[in-house]
This record gives C-alpha cells, structure tokens and sequence, in this order.
C-alpha cells in the first residue's frame, strides 16, 4: 500500500483548521449555562437532525456498513435502521415536553419524575452508568477502529499517538464551543465524511483487481 503523499496530508490540515474555524466562530454565541447545553433552542431542524446522524458516523461505519450488507444483504442494515423509530419518537414526542420541563441535562428528568433519596441514588447511578461505563465502550470501539486504520494509512507514526491526538483535538473544541458549536462542526464533518466515503467507494470499485460493478458482482458468491 502507498504511503499518504503530500495531497493526503494537506486535506487533513485543511480539514482540521476548518474545524477550528467552524468552532472558534460559534464559540463567541455561548453566552450562559443553558445555550450552551441547549443552544436556547435555537438550533434548525436541519443542523440538529445531521448533527444526530454525524454522532453515529465514527471511522469504523463504513467498514461496519459494508460488512453488513456484504454478510446478509441490504437487509443486514436493519441492525442499526430500526433506531428510527426511536429518534421520531424522541424528536416528536419527548423533546417538546423536555423543552417544557425547563431541564438541561437528562437526568435531572429523574428528580422530576421522582423523589427523596431513591431518586438521588437513581440519578448518581444513571450518571455513573452512561456517563462513564457506556461510554467507554463505546470510544472503545470507535478508538479501536482508528488505531487500526491508523496503522496501514500512517505506518510510519505510532497508532497510540495518532489516535491519542485525535482524543485530545476532539475533546478540546468540543469542551470548548458547546452544543451551538458542535452542532454545526458535526454538521459539517458528516458531509465531508460522506463525500469521502463516496470518492472511495468510486476509487475501490475501480482498482484493476475489482472490474467495475460488473466485476464485483462475478467476484461475489451468489
């Protein structure tokens, strides 16, 4: 495999600043507690609703994507398609009455809902539970699927750090600029991922050792 020549890293330095840029910008709009969390509701449903699907889109989707449709078709995709249904329900359903109960974060919906000690305990666990556990598995697989890529694309470098750099640039801006910010910098990441997901895939199905469409098909076990 070739090494990333000069084109490679300049996207890559491209990409980074422009997520800085997209940042700083929307940082100077935080203005108290709540728009930062909340963004004071301000967002539209179109940054809002990317934003959600960007959050899904880690570097192991594609590759997690093809395997799917690879083992068991166009079908194999309702693994993850069925949490449709959910987001329809939360987006017309639950966040009107969230937006109405006043609340910033979800577990503050639990001393709503409940009270005394039990509810003090139950909110203590959910942040443990979620907050931590849940989400170190899953930057674990995310992670995991970046190092991996890291060591074919950047052989020359050290995985840990490559990945560990990355850690750290995401977990800065995003502390930094707020929901506002990070709406929109997901916003536009999705369609820069998607843009490089359909470049590769017209470059993959075009490698001599493919054949085009054609010599896909006759390469797949029927």
């Amino acid at each position: 495999m070739n090494s990333p020549g000069v084109l490679d890293y300049l996207i890559v330095v491209v990409f980074l600043i422009l997520n800085i840029i997209i940042a700083f910008y929307f940082s100077r709009k935080e203005k108290s507690l709540k728009s930062y969390f909340q963004s004071e509701g301000k967002l539209s449903w179109f940054v809002s609703g990317t934003a959600m699907v960007a959050t899904t889109f880690a570097a192991d989707t594609p590759l997690a994507v093809t395997e799917l449709v690879y083992a068991n078709g166009v079908s194999g995709n309702w693994l993850w398609w069925y949490m449709c249904i959910g987001t329809l329900v939360t987006v017309y359903v639950f966040a009107p009455l969230w937006k109405k109960s006043g609340v910033v974060t979800d577990v503050e919906l639990i001393e709503i809902r409940y009270s005394g000690k039990g509810a003090k305990y139950l909110r203590i666990f959910k942040s443990i539970y979620l907050g931590l556990f849940l989400n170190i598995l899953i930057l674990g697989w995310v992670n995991l699927a970046m190092q991996k890529i890291a060591e074919v694309l950047l052989p020359e470098y050290s995985s840990v750090l490559v990945v560990s750099f990355l850690c750290v640039f995401a977990f800065v801006y995003t502390a930094w600029v707020g929901l506002t910010g990070i709406s929109y910098v997901d916003t536009f990441q999705f369609f820069f991922a998607i843009g490089g997901c359909i470049l590769l895939a017209y470059f993959a199905i075009n490698l001599p050792e493919i054949g085009g469409m054609e010599g896909l098909k006759n390469k797949i076990d029927p």
